[in-house]
């Protein structure tokens, strides 16, 4: 498990997740996007097979089919969801 920052700038807000760094990120992506969705009580534009999640820290895009551990996310990282 790791805890992050995920930012979204089509909401201009950053949440706390708390994930579990050894599911593939397709999977999580849905998840978060999910639980955003109930927290602000909208609907993310678009599909969520479209969204991608890129860590501020590094600068790179995520790879879909590997998990956070696999791409060396950490505690504190912050991402971002678009």
């Amino acid at each position: 498990m790791v805890l992050v920052d995920i930012e979204v700038p089509a909401l201009a807000r950053k949440y706390h997740f708390n994930l579990d760094d050894e599911i593939r990120l397709e999977t999580l992506i849905t998840e978060i996007a999910g639980v955003i969705e109930q927290k602000e009580q909208c609907s993310l534009l678009g599909s969520k097979e479209d969204l991608v999640l890129c860590s501020i820290d590094s600068g790179n895009i995520l790879f879909m089919d590997k998990t956070l551990a696999e791409q060396n996310i950490k505690n504190a990282d912050t991402l971002m969801l678009m």
